[in-house]
This record gives structure tokens, sequence and C-alpha cells, in this order.
């Protein structure tokens, strides 16, 4: 799953798991588990790190079950080096993977991370619109085949069944 804070990411993986009987994981999640609030500090190096025990762990269940399907949440993706370690991992793992890119316009991502953070209903605290602006002035085109997914203009019900579409085509 790739894509800016409060574009869907996270709700479009929470289905796809239900859906096909799919693990999610999640580097927010991951890193609230490794790390206490006080060492918590969403910084580049931590990102990276959390995204490293993503990949072990998937890497281990893949090696153990080669048709588990992974749903990788967290990670925006908008550097392309974060897309080449994707890449050469699921190269290493000897699966092909598969990028969904979840987008939306600014306001409808606006009204996502407000709404959430005030519900506290994300673990990564620094998931705010300032955030989404600074990733998305930053932010590097994904070179790598996709779905581009518009959850701001379709429901999530139509989200999700043109995910598995285009899931089961790329198998």
């Amino acid at each position: 799953m790739a894509g800016l804070p409060g574009t869907g990411k996270s709700s479009i993986a929470r289905q796809l798991a239900t859906r096909l009987h799919a693990l999610v994981l999640s580097k927010d999640e991951i890193r609230a588990e490794l790390f206490s609030n006080e060492q918590i500090d969403f910084s580049r190096e931590q990102d990276d790190l959390c995204m490293m025990v993503v990949y072990l762990i998937a890497g281990y269940l893949l090696r153990a079950n080669p048709e588990q399907t992974i749903v990788i949440d967290g990670r925006t993706f908008s550097q392309s080096y974060q897309t080449e370690q994707l890449l050469s991992r699921a190269e290493s793992f000897e699966v092909k993977p598969v990028i969904i890119e979840c987008v939306c316009d600014d306001a409808v991502a606006r009204q996502r991370l407000e709404n959430d953070r005030r519900a506290g209903a994300h673990p990564a605290a620094n998931r705010t619109y300032k955030l989404y602006l600074d990733l998305r002035d930053k932010a590097e085109p994904i070179n790598a085949d996709r779905l581009l997914v518009d959850t701001g203009k379709e429901s999530l019900k139509n989200s999700v069944d043109r995910c598995i579409a285009y899931l089961k085509n790329e198998r």
C-alpha cells in the first residue's frame, strides 16, 4: 500500500486482509510495539528500521508459506529508495510485489487526518495535515507498475473491489 497519510491505505489494507485472508504488516503498529512513547521520534532512520522489521517478518512468513498474501501498510513509498527497497526485498523472496497507490484530494486527506487525530484512531502521532503537505511537496513518483486508487472519489467497497480485481490479474 502506497500513498500519503490520510489517503486510505490502512482502510483498504484492513479490507483486503479480511476479504483475502491476508496478513497486514503495518510499519506504524510495529513501531508502537518496538518503542516506548518516549523513544518514538518518527525519524527517517526509525521508519527505515521499522520497515526492515516488516521485511524480515514478511520473508519469514513467505519462506514458511509462499502462498501467504501479505499487505504492507504504513509507508508512503513517496521516495524512490523506498520503492527500490520493496522491489529488492520482493525479488529476494522470489515474489512479485503488487503496488496499490492511494490518492485523494488535499481537502479529503485533511478531513480524514483531523478526524483520526481527534479520535486517536491511528498509532502514528505525527500524522497531521502538515506532514501530509510536507511529504506531498517532496514526493517522487513511483516508477513501477501500480494501481492508482482515488479513495476520495469512490467508495471504500468499490476501491477494495478494484484492488482485488487488480491483484487477481497481476498474479
